[in-house]
């Protein structure tokens, strides 16, 4: 089977995935990855495995879905980098607006 090549677009969206996970730990929302995987039934190990190579591997939807809906992560922000990351936040992160590539 071919190997699947990730657009650069597809690499930031998964980028910025994981700097709102790290965010929502930041803020104390969550523990870390496991609350979200273990929350979806989702396997921990295939996320890691994305998370360490994002140009090799995709996130699937069911992910940046769970954010948007129990998280209030803005969609347009997950798939765009417009806008904040977490819009009803009462005060502002710097880190919303700033390019995911410290993931």
């Amino acid at each position: 089977m071919p190997r699947m090549i990730i657009s650069p677009e597809g690499v930031q969206i998964t980028e910025r995935y994981f700097l709102a996970v790290n965010t929502l730990r930041r803020l104390k929302k969550i523990r870390g990855l496991q609350t979200i995987t273990r929350e979806m039934g989702a396997n921990q190990g295939n996320v890691q495995t994305i998370k360490a190579s994002p140009s090799n591997h995709v996130l699937k939807p069911e992910l940046l879905s769970y954010l948007v809906l129990h998280y209030g992560v803005s969609a347009d922000w997950l798939l765009t980098g417009r806008g904040e990351m977490l819009p009803n936040e009462k005060q502002p992160l710097s880190s919303q607006t700033t390019a995911a590539t410290h993931v």
